[in-house]
């Protein structure tokens, strides 16, 4: 089997990025705060002094989309004002720490692995890495393939590595309607797409 050529990059790991410093921290709120006074008055303006009144619904229209850009943007400063991770929860335990109706049995995790016209060589990786997983204790995973072609050889693919192999005829929905399709077939607790 020939290398893939995406192989020399498979060991690139992303940047790492450290803490803000209290300094940029306070610079971010700063100039934020500079952002919304400046649009505050704007919009104060614009709906107080410059509305024309021979196009008063064109600037209504328009104004009002000012506003509502406005809007947008205090819901983007409100959800990255603080810099806080969420913090790390302990994994369940058993299927009754995650306040199932059905508490019997190992939890299961389903893994998604969709396609619909990669090479094989192309999903070979992504299946290599599925099986070396780190699956916490009284877990099981459960990796499928879930194929948009219904091709041979991705089949024969699943069989090599021992993983379920779900196949659908048509491509109706695209990507999410083989998510779809594959959730009708499957029951995990938890799914990694």
């Amino acid at each position: 089997m020939k290398r893939p050529y995406f192989a020399s990059f498979e060991d690139r790991k992303p940047p790492v990025f450290g803490k803000m410093s209290q300094r940029r921290h306070d610079l971010w709120h700063f100039l934020a705060g500079m952002t919304i006074a400046a649009t505050v008055w704007y919009l104060h303006w614009r709906w107080t002094g410059s509305l024309n009144p021979d196009a008063m619904v064109f600037s209504v229209v328009v104004a009002t989309a000012e506003t509502l850009f406005f809007v947008g943007t205090l819901l983007f400063y409100h959800d990255i004002w603080a810099e806080k991770d969420t913090p790390n929860a302990d994994c369940p335990v058993t299927r009754g720490d995650l306040k199932l109706e059905d508490a019997e049995g190992q939890i299961t995790v389903d893994v998604f692995i969709t396609t619909y016209d990669e090479d094989p060589d192309i999903v070979c990786p992504s299946v290599q890495a599925a099986l070396q997983l780190d699956i916490p204790e009284n877990t099981v995973a459960q990796i499928h393939i879930l194929d948009d072609g219904d091709r041979p050889a991705m089949a024969a693919l699943a069989r090599r590595y021992g993983v379920n192999y779900i196949a659908r005829k048509d491509n109706i929905g695209f990507k999410a309607g083989n998510l779809r399709n594959a959730l009708f077939q499957t029951s995990g607790d938890f799914i990694l797409i």
